[in-house]
């Protein structure tokens, strides 16, 4: 998995959609865990907010979105 840090967003961005790309590549279906931390703490693997059912990370999601669903190859993956 990749928490969520504030010093490391792009890295996780790229980490999810690189992960995600290489799962699909290979006819696996990827899933992402969200334990509904979104806040400053420990365990920070939530995407959507439990309360509002809002995306807490629009990029995040992008990213994961868009490396089960495009065509290209990993290099492509912006890199942080």
């Amino acid at each position: 998995g990749a928490s969520k840090n504030p010093n490391y967003e792009a890295n996780r961005r790229y980490y999810l959609e690189y992960v995600t790309k290489v799962i699909t590549e290979r006819g696996m279906v990827p899933f992402y865990w969200d334990n509904g931390g979104t806040l400053n703490q420990a365990d920070n693997f939530g995407l959507f907010t439990r309360s509002t059912a809002a995306v807490a990370y629009p990029d995040i999601v992008a990213a994961i979105v868009r490396g089960a669903t495009s065509d290209y190859q990993l290099a492509d993956i912006v890199k942080p």
